[in-house]
């Protein structure tokens, strides 16, 4: 499961409640350092959104891809 921003809410809903982080790591399936990180960016935008540019970067180019599916 994608850790997108309806399950942000969800955790930071949860720690809100009084659930420890571990708790609501291991309730979701995602790792506690992805969740303290999702929260702390909550903490600090108010956004439940990822910031632009986060995420793995592309290993092709659009070219690549055209050539791909040839």
């Amino acid at each position: 499961m994608p850790f997108d921003a309806n399950s942000v809410a969800r955790a930071v809903a949860l720690i809100d409640e009084g659930f420890s982080q571990r708790y609501v790591a291991r309730k979701l399936g995602v790792a506690r350092t992805t969740l303290r990180d999702a929260v702390k960016r909550f903490q600090e935008t108010g956004s439940y959104e990822r910031r632009p540019g986060q995420g793995r970067k592309r290993c092709t180019s659009a070219r690549d891809d055209r050539l791909l599916v040839i």
